[in-house]
Formats: structure tokens, sequence, C-alpha cells
């Protein structure tokens, strides 16, 4: 993910596991983190419903949201774009799986382009697809 968003990606993001995501961002980069512990409108905050999150991601004009779905309730507004999930998981990353969801439909072909070009430079262990979809992303969850 870090790779992807100081790379390749070059809007601004959000994510739920601020971490490595945020180290060395490209300049002039904003990252909301939906989690809370780098964005304090989110840390206020005590249920993250799929309205609240859509809500912040339009104030902030945010396009990208990279999330571990296991963690909230995705809206049904938001585009799953892509799927990479690693073999087994490693103490920088809670979760096995992330999803790469497009906000808005405006920023989906822009999204899809740059994990095009990121995918081929992925680890031959790691599992990555486009287009999951909405069940299988939700499937994670559960």
């Amino acid at each position: 993910m870090h790779r992807f968003v100081t790379e390749y990606y070059h809007s601004d993001y959000a994510v739920n596991d601020l971490g490595l995501t945020s180290f060395q961002r490209r300049k002039g980069s904003y990252v909301l983190d939906l989690y809370g512990l780098g964005s304090l409108e989110a840390a206020r905050q005590p249920e993250k419903t799929p309205e609240w999150m859509e809500a912040m991601v339009k104030k902030h004009g945010i396009g990208l949201a990279i999330l571990f779905p296991e963690w909230f309730q995705i809206p049904r507004s938001w585009t799953p774009v892509a799927k990479l999930c690693v073999p087994e998981p490693i103490f920088v990353l809670p979760e096995k799986c992330v999803v790469f969801y497009s906000t808005s439909q405006d920023a989906t072909a822009l999204i899809r382009r740059d994990l095009e070009r990121f995918a081929p430079t992925l680890p031959k262990d790691d599992a990555f697809w486009f287009d999951p979809d909405r069940k299988e992303a939700e499937r994670l969850a559960h």
C-alpha cells in the first residue's frame, strides 16, 4: 500500500490503518485516517457508519479508500476496484487482504490505471485481482 500511494497514485486518499501508508508520502498529499489515529474528526466519531464515511471522503475530496473491509461497513456507493492479499499476515499488516475502493465514479478510471501499473511490481506470492465483486469484498468481513 505504501509503495502504491507514494510511487503510483498521486492524489489524496483514505485509509483505516495509517502507519506505513502515510510515511514519507508525496509532498502535499492528504491522508484521511478513517480509523482515527491520525485524523481528529475520525477520532471524535464513535460510530464509523457508512454514511459518516461517505460524508468524510466527500468533505475532503477523497477518491480512493484503501481499507481492510473487516474493520467497517463499506458504503454501498463505493466501488471495489481491486483486492490485494498477502499469503500470511505480517506484523505491519493486521489483515491478510486489503481492498482498493473508488469512492466516486469519477475516480475509478484513474485508480484502475495506477493499479494496473502497480500490480506487476508485487511479490509473486501476493494475490491481486481487479473488480472483486461487492459480495466477495464484503465476505472478507465475516
